[in-house]
């Protein structure tokens, strides 16, 4: 007690001693202590009532460890808290290495524990279970901070970077000094200094993803993603749930839904367009390239279409429903011709774009054949059209499916004018139908009642070629024809006498005959067109004539005469006239009137013609209606 102020001591322990084991204080007591009984092996409850300290330190407990010599020592510790062991029948219910309670009461700061500095660990935890209880356990002991399995720093809670009140931006380093992780209290957003790369799922409840100034990555609708800009991906983009996913899943442009798509179809296995897809590069699949719709398909460059080995690549053929500019390909796989197995000579006319390979067409009345500058001198240009009727005078032929050569005609037309190939000569798919019966190799084709439809011609016309192979279905089908525009004769049938043969088997566009011999009696027809028959003529039909019969008489059982020259009027009470309205009547017409019931008083009548009409008097007025009937013969 009577130290100087600075330096004294209660207890001072000098001593050198190198003896394993050496400690300056051991304490090793034993306590049997009652209930209630607070113990320690070592207690020390100091009491500072300094007057004039100055910037001196008062330290509870103070080690101040000096290490000299040459030895190599493993560990130096402050201080050394060993596991306690507990025996007998005693239990703890907390255990505590070290204890701080509340450190109130300083002016300036109050530490729980402060670590001044430290070369390589200011406070290093040893333990190696990765999990909460190897950590550092903050409050109610719910939130803790710890190593995890992974060697990363793992937190059991929340993290709050900042407070409520901080008006500053508060930041995540990563990296020490590198790349950040911001939240900008202005405009009020995070910033990341670097990419974002999301391994799971990126979830936004609500806003929008703004990426640079002016792009914005958006919530259009309920399961619509969309964007107000350019959407490019490096990596792939899944659209739908990629694997399970039973309905069609789209990617849709110019920002509306009702706008151009682009849809995997599931049923299909395809992708599809809703339209045109224009490639600057080059296109390569594996599969088939499937273009489908009326418009046109522009391809600025070349198209390589690998044939096979051997094959005759001078040629493309296509397998569907049309060829040539003008002709709609339906389902049409396009390929060398080698393989094609038919062949036809075709010639180019103009259409109406909607014609497909196997029609049967006729000549376009509409619009005639006209002359056409080409290359190599003056060419000529017709249209067709699909046949309209049975029997069809007008026809020329059918669109060829795989024409071997186009000859004529080839660079005339205009894509505009929608030219087909329409076959000359050869074999030529066509369409058939079943309207005059099956159809048997040989059997005439010609136009049926279907546009554009071929059937089996059963009387004298004109056909478009022979069957080449049976059709013996319903509806509509095609069948191979070998292509000869002509004009069919039905024979005769051979089982009919000469007497009785039918003339409505013989049918010709053009008959020319001076006179017909029968028996001893002749039938001439002179230029005009008058008939001349030497004998009587009986006719057990009718004789339709929009001429005049002129003889000498006509005997007639009964004369029927039609309503233009005959009828009924009547004369009302009170009246003595009635006109009759008629075009047939002029100045020279004979009027014929017969009354059909009592027309007293009156005592005679008269009839006044006039053009287009006649009017019956009578010298006095009836007391009753009075009906007549009349007749209208010739006139001037």
């Amino acid at each position: 007690s009577t130290a100087t102020p600075q330096t004294w001591a209660l207890v001072y322990l000098t001593d050198t001693n190198s003896t394993n084991g050496a400690r300056g204080i051991y304490l090793n007591p034993t306590f049997n202590p009652g209930s209630g009984t607070t113990l320690g092996s070592f207690w020390n409850t100091p009491t500072f009532s300094p007057t004039s300290i100055g910037t001196a330190a008062i330290y509870g407990n103070y080690t101040d460890m000096t290490i000299g010599g040459s030895s190599t020592i493993f560990s130096a510790y402050g201080h050394h808290l060993s596991t306690p062991t507990i025996g007998g029948t005693s239990t703890i219910t907390d255990l505590y290495g070290i204890y701080l309670e509340d450190q109130a009461g300083a002016t300036g700061d109050n530490y729980g524990i402060y670590i001044a500095d430290a070369e390589d660990y200011s406070l290093y935890l040893a333990s190696t279970d990765f999990d909460a209880a190897s950590g550092i356990t903050l409050g109610g002991g719910d939130i803790s901070i710890y190593r995890d399995a992974a060697d990363r720093l793992a937190f059991s809670d929340n993290i709050n970077v900042g407070d409520s009140a901080d008006t500053d931006d508060d930041i995540i380093y990563f990296d020490q000094a590198g790349e950040s992780f911001a939240w900008d209290d202005n405009p009020g957003e995070f910033d990341l200094s670097d990419d974002l790369n999301v391994s799971l799922d990126l979830i936004v409840t609500g806003g929008d993803i703004t990426i640079g100034a002016d792009t914005n990555l958006f919530r259009h609708s309920a399961n619509v993603l969309s964007t107000n800009d350019n959407f490019i991906v490096d990596g792939y983009l899944c659209v739908g749930t990629c694997s399970t996913d039973g309905d069609d899943s789209t990617i849709y442009f110019d920002n509306l839904l009702a706008a151009e798509t682009l849809i995997w179809d599931e049923a299909g296995d395809e992708f599809e367009l809703s339209n045109d897809f224009n490639i600057t590069g080059g296109l390569i699949t594996s599969g088939n390239l499937n273009i489908d719709g009326t418009g046109s398909h522009d391809i600025e460059g070349t198209l390589i279409i690998d044939a096979p080995s051997g094959a005759k690549t001078e040629r493309l053929c296509q397998t569907g429903g049309g060829s040539g500019d003008g002709v709609l390909l339906n389902e049409a796989t396009i390929g060398d011709c080698s393989a094609a197995g038919q062949a036809d000579f075709a010639e180019y006319y103009g259409s109406d774009n909607t014609l497909e390979a196997g029609d049967i067409v006729s000549i376009d009345t509409e619009k005639e054949a006209t002359e056409a500058q080409t290359s190599v001198g003056i060419g000529s240009k017709a249209w067709v059209e699909r046949s309209s009727a049975n029997y069809d005078r007008n026809l020329i032929g059918i669109v060829s499916t795989n024409p071997y050569t186009e000859i004529l005609s080839d660079g005339v037309f205009e894509p505009n004018e929608n030219p087909v190939p329409v076959a000359l000569s050869g074999r030529v798919p066509v369409k058939v139908s079943d309207e005059n019966g099956s159809i048997q190799p040989g059997d005439p084709l010609t136009s049926s009642s279907t546009a554009g439809v071929a059937m089996k011609a059963t009387k004298s016309g004109p056909i478009i070629g022979k069957a080449l192979e049976s059709f013996e279905g319903s509806g509509v089908g095609t069948i191979v024809t070998f292509v000869s525009v002509g004009w069919y004769v039905n024979p005769l049938d051979s089982g009919s006498s000469p007497q009785t043969a039918g003339l409505d088997n013989l049918t010709l566009s053009l008959l020319t005959i001076n006179s017909i011999t029968l028996g001893d009696n002749y039938i001439s027809i002179d230029q005009s067109g008058s008939i001349k028959i030497d004998g009587n003529l009986t006719i057990a039909g009718d004789i339709n004539l929009t001429g005049e019969i002129a003889a000498s008489s006509i005997k007639t059982d009964a004369l029927s005469i039609g309503d233009e020259s005959s009828g009924s009027g009547s004369i009302l009470s009170g009246k003595t006239s009635s006109t009759v309205n008629n075009n047939n009547v002029n100045s020279g017409s004979k009027v014929i009137v017969t009354f059909s019931s009592d027309w007293s008083p009156a005592n005679r009548y008269w009839i006044e013609k006039n053009s287009g009409n006649f009017k019956l008097h009578l010298d006095k007025s009836v007391n009753n209606k009075v009906t007549f009937d009349w007749l209208v013969i010739g006139g001037q």
